[in-house]
Formats: structure tokens, sequence, C-alpha cells
């Protein structure tokens, strides 16, 4: 819906370029789109609010994961969006993050970054992303906010130029369920989150289902989980669920999945190593005891004849330096990209179990 629909004295500052406006539905390919019946730019179906407790749902109106993918060749784009929240930022989480646009370009080196839109604002904001010499054909991927739902998004390019949607690529996406790293949490902005990372480095749409402290694995988003048709499910809920709640519900997590979908390999990622679980031991007893649960849930597993299962251990995720997190527990960029490089072997060899 364009925004003038919206807010009837929408008026725009300035770009310093003159563009023509479309609204994004109509001229983008949106991915990290689980389920077609969801809002459009929401993470869960309508369904689902009778399904799942209300934290959940209203973070499922997080735009995290989603990106709209387009071909243009004009030698500007602009976009201006109109987000849910009027919190555009937190306290230890940067608004280019939290409600910000991030814009990469497809070369003959894969996914690269363009540019990100700086400043945004409640309830709506406007940025010109680039502006080059000269237009020519371009493949362009803007994700959307990670902490912020989004009511409406347009883009605008040079008069006269095209713009459209990317065909498909006909890959099935990763699904990535977890807690409030997996949303994003605090990334600078949001082509810095992990399944973001990950979906450039394997050519793979993502799904991202991370929902800020409510990573908790209930039987209802098992059900949710279990209609998707990924090619890999990454389960990465381990720090919002202690010892207890991980030997009740991650076997019965699997158990589901895996009756769904039997060839479709499940990533099971260990509890992240805290930046001072070294220096607090209730902390480390907090990480080993989760790791030790679901440790013995996969020996079980394993017993019963249930198998395409791969652990990351979490202790791999980080580096231990305390160099990589904001408060010891969400990732910078920096953590990102060292957790993108702990599951992308992983997740390349379950990918080639399955295809060879």
């Amino acid at each position: 819906m364009p925004l003038s629909a919206l807010d009837p004295n929408f008026r725009a500052p300035a770009l310093g370029h003159e563009a023509r406006w479309h609204d994004a539905a109509s001229v983008a390919r949106l991915t990290g789109r689980g389920w077609e019946d969801a809002a459009p730019y929401a993470r869960l179906p309508d369904r689902a609010r009778a399904l799942v407790r209300d934290e959940v749902w209203q973070l499922s109106r997080h735009a995290a994961g989603l990106a709209l993918e387009i071909t243009t060749d004009s030698p500007l784009l602009a976009v201006r969006w109109r987000v849910t929240g009027a919190e555009v930022a937190m306290d230890h989480m940067p608004a280019t993050g939290v409600s910000g646009i991030d814009c990469y370009e497809r070369d003959a080196r894969g996914w690269r970054w363009r540019a990100t839109a700086r400043n945004p604002t409640s309830p709506w904001s406007q940025a010109l992303l680039f502006a080059a010499d000269e237009g020519r054909p371009r493949a362009l991927r803007v994700h959307l906010p990670l902490y912020n739902g989004v009511e409406a998004v347009e883009l605008g390019v040079a008069p006269g130029a095209s713009i459209g949607p990317t065909p498909p690529d006909g890959g099935r996406p990763i699904c990535f369920y977890g807690t409030s790293i997996t949303q994003g949490g605090c990334a600078s902005r949001p082509g810095m989150a992990y399944p973001a990372i990950l979906s450039r480095r394997l050519g793979r749409p993502a799904i991202n289902l991370g929902f800020s402290g409510n990573g908790r694995m209930e039987p209802e988003i098992a059900t949710l989980l279990a209609e998707l048709d990924p090619v890999a499910f990454v389960l990465d809920a381990l720090p919002n669920v202690e010892e207890p709640l991980v030997t009740e519900r991650l076997e019965p997590l699997v158990r589901m999945l895996r009756a769904a979908r039997p060839a479709t390999p499940i990533v099971l990622v260990g509890n992240v190593a805290y930046g001072d679980s070294e220096l607090v031991a209730a902390k480390a007893r907090r990480c080993a005891d989760s790791n030790a649960a679901m440790a013995r849930a996969c020996a079980r597993l394993a017993a019963a004849g249930i198998g395409g299962l791969t652990v990351v251990p979490g202790e791999r995720l980080l580096a231990g330096d305390g160099e990589d997190t904001v408060d010891g527990v969400h990732p910078t960029d920096l953590g990102f990209a060292r957790i993108a490089d702990a599951l992308e072997a992983p997740l390349r060899q379950a990918l080639r179990d399955i295809s060879g």
C-alpha cells in the first residue's frame, strides 16, 4: 500500500535527486517469508495468533529476515518505509539495525553491501541508498528491519528507469528458529544478522524465525515449523531455555520435524558461551547444563534411529575473547560473522549429504 494512502499528511523531504516511486509489493520479490498466508511483512500467518503466546505473536510482526529483491537499470535507488513501532532503537542496538533498511548488490563475487538507510524515524522514513554516475542493470536485495514491524515500503528509481522483481531462483530456503540472537540482536544493520549472512554465502533464502526472549520450543511452534518445507532446519533456541525445558521440549520438536520432513537436515546449535562465562560461574553452569541436556536428547534420538541431525557445539560460535558481543550475550557484527563461520561448514555438509 502506498505511504500516501496510509498517511494523507505524508510529506517527504527532498532527496537531492528526482525519483519515481513504486509500491514495493508491486515491483519486488519478497523473500524470507515462510507462509503464503502471512501478512506481507510478517513472519507468521494470521491463524497463528490463536496458537502462539502473545509475546511470540507480537515479535512475529517484526520484519527480521524479510528482504525485497529487484532488478533495475536505475542509476539511483531510494527507499521510504513506515514502521509500526514507536521505538526505532534500543539502548544496546542502533536504529539502523532495529528499524533500518540495508541494501546489497549481486555481482560475480556474490552479494556485496551497497548502502544502509540511516536515521530511521517513526512512523515513516526516507533515504537515498545510492546515486551512481550512470545506470546499468543491477540485481539488488533490500533487507528490512530486524526489530520493528513494517507497514509499507516504496522504492524510488530515476524517471524512465526500469524496475521489477528478480526471477525466483528455485532454491528452497533454510529455516532458522531461535532467540534474539537468531532474530538479529544486536546487529548494526539488517544484513548482518547471521541468518542473512549465511543466506548470502550459501545462495539460499533464509526464513528467520528468531523470537527475542521467546525461542522456547513450544509444541505450537513445532506444529507451525512442521508445515514448512525448507532445505534445512537450524534450531538455535538454547539461550532461551534452561535444562528442564531443553529436556522436555527439544526431543519432541525434532521428532515432529522429522515425522513431517523425513529427509530434511536438522542442525542443532548449542548454547552460545557468554562473553563473561569464564568469570561468572553461574553462567558457565547454565550453558553447560543446557548443552548437556541437548546432548542427552540427541543420544536418545540416535538410539531411536532418527538421523539427519548435526550438532554444532555452542562454544564454537563465538571466539571466547570477549570482543564479539554488546553485553556478553548479544553479538556485534563481529560476533554474527563468527557465528556464521561456525555454522557455514556444517550446513554445507548437511546440504551435500542430501544432494549427493
